[in-house]
């Protein structure tokens, strides 16, 4: 199953249940990058603007719209191989 983006494939099959293995190693990578100091600027927000977080939030709504629908294709693609 080669694709470009394992972030995108591992939010669809969460989402459609197909491959729980592949989400939970996925989690559990994540989990583990999180405790590692040099990764905390990636999962801690230390901005104190109110618009800064309303601009962020709504650019990870939208980020996260457009890697379902890409994961979604993904899956697709892997069903009908």
């Amino acid at each position: 199953m080669a694709c470009g983006d394992l972030e995108a494939l591992e939010l669809a099959v969460r989402y459609t249940r197909r491959f729980p293995l592949l989400s939970r190693k996925f989690r559990l990578m994540a989990y583990l990058a999180e405790t590692l100091p040099e990764n905390q600027s990636f999962f801690v927000n230390e901005r104190s603007s109110f618009f800064d977080g309303m601009a962020h939030s709504a650019a990870g709504v939208f980020r996260t719209v457009y890697k379902m629908l890409k994961g979604l294709w993904f899956v697709r693609r892997v069903a009908h191989a």
